[in-house]
């Protein structure tokens, strides 16, 4: 798919230290049992507890997106996840993207978690460079819940974990964020922001 890579747009990414739930934010819920909808094309959508699962979307900034959640405790989603990912490319002519979650859980049947992460870091740089990422929550009492806006061009993230106090905290500073995620990567053009402040890694 050809995509102009040459758009001035810059999408926001915005971590707020609390709840996403209490902003009470509107957008379509993307759910990610096989009984839900895991890939929703809207103005606004949103989602909750990405934890060893990989979500995000793909946008082309002001005019369409697509948001997903994908489950990793799934033999079958395994093999289909190519399938997915070229589907996601179809349905918008994507300009941006972000890409979030997967955790190294070898248990309960998760040992697909950072497989199909990669999986779907792979296949939407096919589709856009521009793509945000954070990879790999490092606490094993970690998730991450996201709402986008295609008016605002922003991503708005909470990511909760339990810290070595066996508290639950929020990402509320840089120093949380690089102690949250394995892996973080910004893509060129978007910015990052920790409440209202504006972060540069």
């Amino acid at each position: 798919m050809k995509t102009n890579n040459n758009i001035s747009f810059k999408s926001n990414i915005r971590f707020i230290p609390m709840e996403l739930r209490r902003l009470n934010l509107k957008g379509k819920e993307i759910g990610f049992l096989p009984e839900e909808q895991n890939c929703i094309k809207a103005p606004e959508f949103l989602t909750y507890g990405i934890r060893t699962c990989t979500g995000g979307g793909l946008v082309n900034p002001h005019k369409e997106a697509i948001g997903f959640h994908y489950l990793d405790a799934s033999f079958s989603n395994f093999f289909h996840i190519n399938k997915f990912i070229k589907n996601l490319g179809k349905q918008v002519q994507p300009e941006r993207g972000l890409l979030v979650g997967a955790k190294e859980a070898f248990y309960q049947g998760f040992i697909f978690s950072t497989r199909n992460f990669k999986n779907f870091k792979k296949g939407l740089l096919k589709f856009t460079k521009n793509i945000s990422i954070f990879e790999c929550h490092k606490y094993p009492f970690s998730e991450t819940d996201f709402h986008y806006s295609l008016k605002d061009d922003t991503w708005t993230l909470s990511h909760s974990f339990v810290n070595e106090k066996g508290e639950v905290d929020f990402v509320k500073s840089l120093e949380d964020l690089k102690k949250c995620y394995k892996k973080i990567q910004i893509a060129d053009g978007d910015r990052l922001f920790i409440g209202d402040k504006e972060i540069k890694l």
